[in-house]
């Protein structure tokens, strides 16, 4: 079968996405594991990851 009936090339626009946001990384204070800045919960002065965030409640 001939490429042409397989396949169409053609020229396409698209919208490129915006670049994705980079967050600090910190340590969570109860296991040690790093975390993305934006999902730490503080909880008495303490850095803490989400399972070990809802451990506490």
């Amino acid at each position: 079968m001939p490429d042409e009936d397989i396949f169409s090339i053609e020229e396409v626009e698209i919208d490129i996405p915006e670049k994705a946001n980079i967050y600090e990384t910190l340590i969570c204070d109860e296991c040690g594991e790093t975390t993305s800045k934006h999902r730490i919960k503080d909880y008495d002065k303490k850095n803490l990851c989400i399972p070990c965030y809802n451990n506490f409640f």
